[in-house]
């Protein structure tokens, strides 16, 4: 029997694929444009080709495809078949440099925000070097960017490229001021942990909000919601074994280095992790987990939800995004070294971080949500919408005196930061997980817990790596405007430096409990943005800092980030109205005939009149059809006022006021008739035959 590792990355067209298939000359010319020190021209583009289709028809693949991340948040994929004739007409098998390093598709039909129009549909994708191609089915994937005809950014992934080649040159620049200039290149590693519930398959389908939603619009709770810790790393029911067991294996045939599965805190929902990898395999991998999550449950009779609150009443679902700068000669530089450079060099790539959250804590907020982050935040599992920073005590305490003073000496310096250092791989007391904090530091690495579970982790990451990349660039232009003679002058220098930036920024830090009311009301005096809907947020897409940010590192343009705004406005008006029609849909065309079906069968029952029970459960049921009926009008009738709305972002605010609320009241009635009726009276499973226990 074949054990699991010993077919690890088999789909995997990796690095040692290459170097074992490539002529020497090739793989060199591919190692360089993968490190972005040069582009590969035509006869290079023919060979890997050809090496990867040889490879791909040995792994069973028929097809090829182009697998780009479109403004959607998902992926997106067009397959081809390698089969063409030849000049005899016979069939022949191929793949080209050109059909390698380039495809086409429609530009117009993917969230575009208006850079296309159906009569100029053509869109581009292009081979991104600097990730793997696998095969999965009969298809072998490509990943790549996506683009229009006019040369417009159409995804996410190609901002995230150029926000990493941002943060890597003004990281390097300030590395070799302080006289690291052996380095050549920073890369952030990214971790994320991906939790999601799992619900039976066969409730689900007789269920059309989850169907077409992904969650529960309304439902009885669950009996023991969360008032057991039980479920927390408990041991999984045969059936999840199964299902896991699966999932591991093709994430590892894949070449993903699947690690951690574990239950999570509600009842079906657990957590699924790999290890740390650079920002573009990461989130590139953490697609491929979110596809085989959902692809192989079926077949398990479950469905994978990846909501961020798929059911009310229990706990919601992050994507825990675990955060670390490495340099080319491996320096953590999140990781406070044993000489006084690597002090400093912490100090400043901590404050470089913190500029960066308290300056775009908006942008980074909107980034890290959708519609269904908005369920989420702020409850007992999750941080409030509010941005803060948990350093932990004795790093909350030096940067709070950097942002006073300038007067902390080499001595004194090593002894605040000695107590990191020696918990640096731990996450205990010093450096703690503060889960009510949206961001953590927790001993070498920035966890930040406000990312939504069913999101692409590309954009959070692109404004992050941009908003240090600026800080850094800050940070280079004073120290080499500053005194760096000798250790002393540049230790001066950068107390100075992290005084000045700190005194502006340290409002962002706090190590308390995010979920008191207290504190709420502290964020508003120190002038944190304080803003509790996510369609709020989107206008920090296109404030003028952050296109200011943006151009600066040619990250994206004023029209890309204007046709972003555009499609995050579009598609939170689109997931509310959605939400409205199949409420309004599961209330007139099932619950309401159940209750109609019920108050005969009531009626019945008490034509003797002998029963108080009866009488009573006669009456409570004409009420709720009466209040369910004139709440139904009501849902309908606001929808019906606020689409005819012209201007798209006052749309979606009305949406998020007035239909929202409308949404809420007929929900709130519909959870109590759930609740009230005898089970299999309503047509929807309940929570507790959904859930997988």
């Amino acid at each position: 029997m074949t054990h699991p590792f010993e077919t690890f990355g088999y789909y995997l067209f990796s690095r040692q694929v290459m170097r074992e298939r490539l002529p020497r000359p090739v793989y060199k010319e591919y190692r360089r444009a993968m490190q972005r020190e040069g582009e590969i021209d035509q006869p290079t583009a023919d060979a890997i080709a050809h090496a990867m289709k040889v490879w791909a028809l040995e792994r069973g693949a028929t097809h090829f495809c182009h697998w780009f991340q479109p403004l959607n948040g998902r992926t997106a994929e067009k397959h081809d078949a390698f089969i063409e004739p030849d000049a005899e007409g016979e069939p022949i098998t191929r793949l080209s440099g050109k059909a390698l390093m380039a495809g086409e598709t429609d530009g117009s039909s993917f969230p575009n925000g208006g850079l296309r129009d159906t009569f100029e549909a053509r869109g581009y994708t292009f081979w991104d070097p600097n990730s793997y191609a696998f095969v999965r089915g009969h298809v072998l994937y490509i990943p790549s960017v996506f683009m229009s005809y006019r040369g417009d950014t159409l995804d996410l992934k190609m901002p995230l490229i150029k926000s990493i080649d941002a943060l890597s040159t003004q990281a390097v620049r300030v590395l070799h001021d302080l006289g690291k200039t052996e380095v050549k290149s920073v890369e952030p590693i990214l971790g994320l942990e991906q939790e999601f519930f799992l619900v039976e398959a066969d409730q689900a389908a007789k269920r059309p909000d989850i169907r077409l939603l992904g969650r529960t619009l309304f439902s009885a709770e669950l009996l023991q919601v969360g008032l057991f810790e039980d479920t927390y790393f408990e041991g999984m029911n045969e059936r999840v074994t199964d299902y896991m067991d699966e999932v591991n294996k093709t994430l590892w045939d894949l070449g993903v280095y699947a690690r951690i599965e574990h239950n999570e805190f509600s009842p079906g929902q657990y957590e699924f992790s790999s290890i740390f990898d650079n920002a573009i395999t990461t989130i590139d991998q953490n697609m491929v987990v979110m596809d085989v999550l959902e692809t192989v449950a079926p077949r398990h009779n479950f469905r994978c939800l990846l909501h961020e609150k798929p059911f009310t009443g229990m706990n919601g679902s992050g994507k825990h995004n675990n955060l670390s700068l490495i340099t080319s000669t491996g320096e953590n530089l999140f990781d406070p070294g044993e000489q006084q450079p690597e002090d400093l060099q912490f100090l400043l790539f901590m404050t470089a971080f913190i500029v960066a959250v308290d300056r775009y804590q908006t942008l980074l907020r909107m980034a890290a949500s959708d519609e269904g982050n908005d369920h989420r935040l702020g409850g007992n599992e999750a941080p409030p919408a509010v941005m803060s920073i948990n350093l932990g005590s004795a790093l909350d305490e030096l940067f709070e005196v950097l942002a006073k003073t300038t007067d902390i000496p080499t001595v004194k310096l090593k002894s605040m930061i000695h107590p990191i250092k020696s918990l640096a791989d731990l996450s205990i007391e010093t450096t703690d997980r503060n889960r009510t904090s949206p961001v953590s530091f927790t001993g070498n690495k920035f966890e930040i817990r406000i990312l939504g579970s069913s999101l692409n982790a590309s954009a959070m990451n692109t404004f992050l790596f941009a908003g240090m990349a600026e800080a850094l660039e800050e940070i280079a232009e004073r120290l080499e405007s500053g005194d760096r003679s000798d250790e002393q002058a540049l230790h001066t220098t950068t107390m100075e430096i992290c005084h000045e930036l700190m005194a502006e920024h340290h409002q962002i830090l706090f190590s308390g409990d995010g979920y008191k009311n207290e504190w709420q009301e502290e964020a508003k005096r120190r002038g944190l943005e304080q803003v509790n809907s996510y369609i709020d947020s989107v206008e920090a897409i296109i404030r003028p800092q952050t296109v200011q940010l943006c151009e600066k590192f040619g990250i994206l343009t004023r029209d890309e980030l204007a046709a972003r705004h555009e499609v995050l406005v579009q598609r939170f008006s689109h997931t509310i109205e959605m939400q409205a029609r199949v409420l309004l849909d599961m209330a007139n065309r099932g619950v309401i005939p159940a209750l109609i079906e019920r108050q005969a069968e009531l009626n019945r029952a008490d034509e003797g009149g002998l029963s108080r029970t009866i009488d009573r459960r006669r009456k409570e049921n004409a009420a709720w059809l009466d209040e369910m009926e004139e709440k139904i009008d009501v849902l309908r009738e606001t929808l019906a006022e606020v689409l005819d709305v012209e201007n798209p972002l006052e749309r979606a605010l009305a949406l998020k006021d007035r239909v929202r609320a409308a949404m809420a009241q007929l929900v709130t009635l519909l959870n109590e008739v759930d609740a009230g009726l005898p089970e299999g009276t309503l047509p929807y499973p309940s929570q507790d035959s959904l859930v997988v226990q």
